[in-house]
């Protein structure tokens, strides 16, 4: 009696034609994730209508059930779970290099929505077509609407990890000084020959930061500010323990703190307000706590 292989079960073959349709989009995902103008990104997403289709065809071909309605369902899916993906690669550092972020993002992505699309057309029954419909045009539509969020996330994770080895390479380290009720915000760095010397925050009393409002310039830096030197009757350099304050017409000007081989320097910026005692901000500076990178770039974001 001849021995017959019974047909796989169509839910198996549905979740095998999901995630090969999942896969086939990494590379539409990978060529987006490097484009830089919107014709390329639109360029993009017609290459991912292709693999979509193209590849549902070829699923019905096979004898896949509701092959093609089934890569349509899986495509939209993808492009919700993948942007989703990349929100958390964004919001977890470094995202790394386009491949990676593409590899991370996309195979997290195939995992959650394999399933989702092939149990979601599975169970349609013969409204295969209208289920396909709904999970695509729903996924899109999602995708849409929080894609430039989530791209401006990647962006700006790549720009800090720029950042932040060109910091570490110059020798910086990430200091924050708790000055009390003052709130503080990041605001740049300096560079010299292409290479950071140093970054500014500026604290402003509760949380005042307008125009003319009085706040406190922090430079941390590498490099040493110019020694006080004192012009009498105007300009005075009082030396406190481990710190320098100038004062200028008897109001505090500037105070100087070194740790290690970074100086903090304070400089007063007058205007609606008060600013703390000279000697509590040069104590500050001297305090200042040893953070991550992510709390002195993200400060006031």
């Amino acid at each position: 009696m001849p021995v017959t292989t019974p047909a796989a079960d169509p839910l198996a073959r549905q979740l095998l034609g999901a995630l090969l349709t999942s896969l086939l989009l990494l590379l539409p995902l990978r060529a987006a994730i490097a484009t830089t103008t919107y014709a390329g990104l639109w360029l993009c997403v017609f290459l991912g209508v292709a693999v979509t289709v193209g590849f549902g065809l070829l699923l019905r071909w096979a004898g896949v059930p509701a092959g093609l309605p089934l890569s349509v369902a899986t495509a939209g899916c993808f492009a919700l779970g993948s942007l989703v993906a990349l929100e958390v690669v964004a919001l977890l550092g470094d995202p790394g290099d386009d491949t990676a972020v593409a590899l991370v993002a996309g195979l997290t992505a195939a995992a959650v929505v394999t399933p989702l699309a092939a149990l979601g057309i599975n169970s349609a029954g013969t409204a295969t077509t209208g289920a396909a419909a709904v999970l695509c045009s729903g996924g899109m539509v999602l995708a849409i609407a929080i894609g430039p969020t989530v791209w401006q996330q990647v962006d700006d994770a790549r720009d800090d990890a720029e950042a932040i080895a060109a910091f570490e390479d110059a020798g910086l380290v990430p200091l924050l000084p708790d000055l009390g009720d003052l709130e503080g915000e990041y605001e740049g760095r300096s560079l010299a020959d292409g290479r950071p010397t140093g970054y500014n925050l500026l604290f402003h009393p509760d949380g005042n930061a307008s125009f003319d409002a009085a706040h406190l310039e922090v430079w941390v830096s590498v490099e040493p500010t110019q020694p006080c030197i004192e012009v009498p009757g105007s300009v005075t350099c009082r030396e406190a323990d481990g710190y320098v304050v100038t004062e200028r017409d008897g109001e505090p000007e500037q105070v100087t703190a070194t740790a290690g081989s970074i100086t903090l320097t304070a400089t007063y910026r007058d205007g609606e307000g008060d600013l703390p005692d000279p000697d509590d901000v040069g104590a500050a500076l001297l305090a200042s706590d040893d953070v991550e990178w992510d709390d002195v770039l993200g400060l006031g974001g």
